[in-house]
């Protein structure tokens, strides 16, 4: 358990105990400033040699609101928008200094298990969110519109989101459980009804994340 570091020697360096969970870097400054997680959403930013807790404003962190691996992910054009998850999605445009919350609970008795933002949209304005219920919603305008994007998905729960990084329309998700396809492409994801496509043929029947 916990988060390690490799940073070129032949060890790797704990960096924190717990659960690891999900992680990512300052992309402008990669060696001074990146953020680790461990269970409900507890978020930590490491900025010029200190340790800093980062949910301030994040009021699911470390309760049962977030699931105990719950995902928050970077803009890709702008490392002080981070956006994180638990039964609703929570927003930081200061990197981490405060959150807000940013949507309404998508699923009332889910949890938020995958988050992605859409980069070729520009300014990260847009991004989705899948959950244990098996439904994927789309946010706009910064996550001021909501919109259910589920469409003909099969309701298993969301593993992990995948957005084209120049093509916004296009979007792949990953699925658990067995019985059945486990990764979806749709190819006009900022439609009000997108179509999903099965494209793991040949694939073990087995969640993929």
């Amino acid at each position: 358990n916990g988060m390690l570091w490799y940073g070129g020697s032949p060890a790797w360096t704990m960096l924190g105990r717990g659960d690891g969970a999900f992680n990512a870097f300052d992309l402008a400054t990669p060696d001074s400033v990146f953020y680790t997680s461990t269970q409900y959403l507890n978020i930590w930013k490491y900025s010029n040699g200190s340790w800093i807790n980062a949910t301030a404003g994040l009021t699911d962190a470390n309760t049962g609101n977030s699931g105990f691996i719950a995902p928050f992910a970077m803009c890709p054009s702008n490392p002080e928008i981070l956006i994180a998850g638990s039964d609703n999605i929570w927003r930081t445009t200061d990197g981490a200094a405060s959150w807000t919350n940013n949507s309404p609970n998508l699923n009332p008795g889910s949890r938020i298990t995958a988050v992605a933002f859409s980069p070729a949209t520009g300014g990260c304005a847009t991004y989705f969110a899948g959950n244990t219920f098996g439904r994927v919603h789309r946010g706009t305008a910064d996550g001021a519109v909501w919109l259910d994007v589920t469409g003909d998905l099969p309701g298993r729960a969301i593993n992990d989101i995948a957005t084209h990084p120049g093509n916004p329309a296009v979007v792949v998700v990953c699925l658990s459980g067995f019985g059945g396809s486990h990764v979806y492409r749709t190819t006009n994801a900022l439609d009000e009804f997108p179509t999903w496509a099965a494209i793991d043929a040949g694939i073990p029947d087995t969640p993929v994340n």
